[in-house]
């Protein structure tokens, strides 16, 4: 009965996005489409603070902070190159919110929780790969800190593991963090190494272990070769304490640096279960009859020639919610994937029951979330 109203649910979900399409179609429902290319590597920028300025008075203290994006960190990218990374992020992050950190037997992303007897060590450990190509090492779990850690050659002093120091110049996708860069800053205590320019971490617990080296980000892999790019981890030199058989810790906690909050959100691209994603892209199809095609491209099915265009004419997209209806700008639903004019539908399908709306989907509107009532609420042009 229950799967019976699952298959219910998601035909429902489908022709509904079926139905509204169709509508637009036949009404002559479009908007225009302002076409732009691929942006550029945006910048950093890190005003000094003003020391000789007065504190504000309590009643009128407030608190700001800077975002900048997650490409400025990628230096000497072309454009091309940052929306392939994005798109690898994108793939990385959708597997870990559909399968989950520990998901069940089958998935294509999870990892084993074994005793740590067997080293000589009371804790638990997991098994993963670091690096490109992967070196399995063991980590301890930890879930009450943040930074993820392993010890690295060249060691100023390393305590006894099972397997071989990690090396760092034996990986492709090893990358140290610049001094001062946003992922820096982010730690508790950041340092800098003048000479190299690359930021240093150093992490204490409350048994007397610590550990400080390098901040860096590369890739961990886990069963069925499911991997996670540009981790921020710290390269320990120095390593000292109870963490006897393992290679270094993974920080489960909650806090931004721990291995959850880089892996659980940011996803860009709008997933719909297969049903409810066929349905929508080919009612679009339909009201885009007279669009000239271009290949797929990536993850997208269904991408357009605009070449030598300024503008164009698309159908509208909407998405129905419980008592609310959200119209999405069309920048919001086709988007460049190359210096060429190619555009493509900013949806994809999954065979997940999970769907998601992405990040592009959400751009220039203002949410509200109302977590008393359990409601959100989206209002346009509410933001940048």
């Amino acid at each position: 009965m229950e799967e019976k109203k699952a298959k219910a649910k998601a035909f429902l979900l489908f022709f509904f996005f079926s139905v509204f399409i169709t509508l637009s179609t036949a009404t002559k429902e479009t908007q225009t489409l302002i076409l732009h290319p691929l942006p550029s590597q945006p910048t950093l920028y890190w005003p000094e603070l003003e020391t000789d300025q007065p504190d504000p008075e309590p009643e009128s203290a407030s608190l700001s902070v800077s975002l900048h994006h997650i490409d400025a960190l990628s230096s000497n990218k072309t454009p091309h190159e940052l929306f392939t990374q994005r798109l690898q992020r994108d793939a990385a992050r959708v597997k870990i919110n559909q399968t989950g950190f520990g998901s069940q037997p089958g998935s294509s992303f999870s990892s084993s929780v074994i005793s740590g007897l067997a080293q000589g060590s009371g804790e638990y450990f997991t098994r993963l790969g670091v690096g490109t190509p992967p070196r399995y090492l063991y980590m301890v779990l930890d879930t009450g800190s943040d930074v993820v850690w392993l010890q690295c050659a060249p060691c100023k002093k390393c305590y006894s593991e099972s397997d071989p120091v990690f090396d760092p110049k034996g990986s492709r996708t090893f990358a140290p963090v610049p001094c001062g860069s946003p992922l820096c800053r982010q730690l508790d205590s950041p340092g800098c190494d003048a000479r190299k320019k690359v930021c240093e971490y150093q992490v204490s617990y409350g048994d007397g272990s610590f550990t400080v080296g390098d901040f860096a980000t590369e890739t961990l892999t886990f069963r069925r070769r499911a991997s996670v790019p540009r981790v921020a981890l710290g390269c320990g030199h120095d390593n000292e304490g109870l963490f006897v058989g393992a290679a270094g810790l993974l920080g489960l906690g909650r806090g931004m640096l721990s291995f959850p909050t880089q892996a659980d959100s940011g996803t860009s691209v709008t997933r719909l279960t297969r049903p409810a994603y066929e349905a929508l892209r080919d009612a679009f199809q339909v009201g885009a009859a007279r669009l000239k095609r271009a290949p797929e491209y990536s993850l997208f099915d269904t991408c357009f020639d605009f070449s030598g265009m300024t503008q164009v004419k698309v159908p509208t997209v909407v998405l129905h919610f419980r008592g609310a209806d959200v119209s999405l700008p069309a920048g919001n639903y086709l988007i460049p994937v190359d210096d060429k004019g190619t555009y493509c539908f900013a949806f994809a399908g999954t065979m997940s029951g999970l769907s998601i709306i992405g990040n592009i989907q959400q751009q220039g509107f203002r949410v509200v979330f109302d977590l008393a009532g359990s409601r959100v609420g989206f209002a346009p042009r509410g933001c940048a």
